[in-house]
């Protein structure tokens, strides 16, 4: 058995050697290399917050994702905190770790809760800091914060929802390679607006009432 060690609070999560050596060549090399995880078969992954811990180990037993409200299951998983933050961070867990289907899962997931509400500035933030210029976790949120300023606003840590302020942008455009994102994402979603305006007016009439078109499907299904 191999120990997981939780970050908050030394918690030990016990999971089956075979199932992490089949996972993904990170799990295989630490677990069979004579550095010290491979020793003492234990894992730790500092600076990882344990809910994305204990949601990949969630997705290890049952191959899905349960980010929807915080739960108990069977004793060892919980998860804390907003789900748009926690489906950010655990893309980029699965891609330093190697895991491209857990990769999926959160994109898909997290794609259809950016659809509710674009994403705050500290979640950007961290998503820029944590990820490489050309990562599709960019062009998602990008790509959701310039289709929100139609018809979406972003959400605090209270649940409370406001716009992006001037200080807000300025914190962004601080953040090497989003302004240039942002902008291009701002143009396609006005291009495809107008496209969108035009193609319904000849299809509909002038006097037909134009729905909102959805958000991108980052899902690659």
């Amino acid at each position: 058995m191999v120990n997981i060690v939780l970050s908050h609070d030394g918690t030990v999560l016990r999971i089956q050697r075979t199932l992490l050596l089949n996972l993904s060549p990170w799990f295989k090399k630490a677990l069979t290399s004579d550095f010290i995880e491979g020793q003492s078969l234990t894992l730790r992954f500092p600076g990882v917050p344990s809910d994305v811990v204990q949601t990949f180990v969630y997705w290890i037993f049952h191959g899905t994702l349960r980010w929807r409200e915080a739960v108990t299951q069977g004793g060892y998983f919980e998860t804390y905190g907003r789900p748009q933050a926690l489906l950010a961070r655990l893309w980029m867990f699965s891609e330093e770790h190697l895991l491209p289907e857990l990769q999926h899962a959160a994109m898909c997931a997290l794609s259809e809760q950016l659809s509710e509400a674009f994403p705050a500035v500290e979640l950007l933030l961290e998503v820029y800091e944590g990820t490489a210029p050309d990562s599709p976790l960019r062009k998602l949120m990008a790509n959701e914060a310039a289709s929100g300023w139609r018809n979406r606003r972003p959400t605090d840590s209270n649940g409370n929802t406001y716009g992006y302020s001037r200080e807000d942008l300025d914190r962004l455009s601080a953040i090497a390679g989003f302004t240039a994102d942002f902008a291009t994402a701002l143009e396609m979603e006005v291009a495809g607006t107008i496209t969108r305006v035009l193609e319904k007016r000849y299809e509909l009439g002038p006097k037909e009432e134009i729905e909102p078109a959805d958000h991108a499907d980052f899902c690659g299904t």
